[in-house]
């Protein structure tokens, strides 16, 4: 029988710098977790030194359970799979890319000590900064999903960011998820949308590397996938106002810098040309849509490149006046240290 309050489970595959810099980072607070905290690696057949990277960590007495995949078996899989394995009360699924600053394990640990019972916790990210460290720790504890998702919004797809309760992990079917690139969001949801509690930490735990993300149609993905997961939900009025709020966030927040990406540099994700036809079925029905995504794709790439600093404001501008947010009640503040 184990004890452990948290699982850390690594989905990773051929990115052994980034990996030897996440588990640096774990090595160098274990000190504060002891045997709390179960680290698990599911390294996806990768052909690197992944291996060796992992086994100079074990000779280390960084504790890990390793499970090594003899195919690759999909990123969807493999991430479904840390979630099935993980043995902690709390788990999060963390992108071997990304790092958790010193001192955020043993904040998370508190955390779950004095809340006890929560659906997700949403760690807060940034871009990676260096020598960075955490010293204050507040959090939001939110009595209401819908002001949760006030706050979280679309950020609630990303695994490294979203500590959730794995008693959910069985009610997800996750084999009908595999292909979407958003197999961990039911789990998330699930979760969330089921416990009185959901919490939000105010200062980030998580350091980004930035756009180290591709190899996906990111519209297919937040477009057709996402509404895919949306309408397999159980939809009343008030779920329906959370999954509008999160499309109308990605629409001001993330599509706008998608799309500049995808029609200006040597980006890596996998779209083509069609994108008001891959984007237009979900999205067409909101202002915000035709206001701040259309003009980017009916424009040329020499234009946009000319006019993106300028369009950067108007989307900052338009957007926040098209963004009608939900009111927020009074949130309750938790000082964790």
């Amino acid at each position: 029988m184990n004890n452990f309050l948290l699982t850390i489970a690594i989905p990773t595959y051929n990115r052994e710098v980034y990996l030897r810099r996440l588990l640096e980072s774990l090595f160098n607070q274990q000190s504060d977790f002891k045997d709390q905290v179960e680290i698990i690696i599911s390294d996806n057949a990768s052909t690197d030194n992944t291996q060796a990277v992992i086994e100079d960590f074990m000779n280390r007495e960084l504790k890990i359970n390793l499970i090594t995949n003899p195919e690759n078996i999909g990123s969807d899989r493999n991430i479904a799979q840390c979630y099935a394995k993980a043995k902690g009360k709390y788990v999060v699924a963390f992108g071997d890319d990304d790092v958790l600053y010193p001192n955020s394990v043993a904040i998370i640990l508190d955390i779950i000590n004095k809340v006890k019972d929560f659906g997700v916790l949403y760690l807060n990210w940034e871009v990676i900064k260096k020598d960075k460290l955490i010293v204050e720790s507040d959090i939001l504890l939110i009595d209401d999903y819908l002001q949760f998702y006030n706050k979280v919004s679309h950020n609630s797809t990303f695994i490294s960011g979203n500590v959730v309760n794995s008693k959910y992990v069985s009610s997800v079917n996750f084999d009908q998820y595999f292909g979407t690139s958003l197999v961990q969001w039911p789990f998330i949801l699930t979760a969330s949308l089921s416990e009185p509690y959901n919490i939000f930490h105010i200062q980030p735990l998580v350091g980004v590397q930035p756009d180290n993300s591709g190899g996906f149609s990111v519209c297919k993905v937040f477009g057709e996938n996402l509404n895919q997961i949306v309408n397999e939900f159980d939809v009343n009025p008030k779920t329906n106002r959370v999954f509008n709020l999160i499309k109308v966030r990605l629409l001001i927040e993330s599509f706008p810098n998608w799309i500049y990406r995808i029609k200006t540099t040597n980006h890596s994700f996998s779209d083509d040309n069609n994108l008001h036809k891959t984007l237009s079925p979900v999205y067409s029905k909101f202002p915000q849509y035709w206001f701040l995504v259309y003009p980017l794709i009916i424009l040329n790439k020499s234009i946009i490149k000319v006019l993106w600093p300028f369009y950067q404001i108007y989307v900052k501008v338009l957007g926040h006046l098209l963004n009608k947010k939900e009111k927020n009640q009074l949130d309750k503040i938790i000082k964790i240290r």
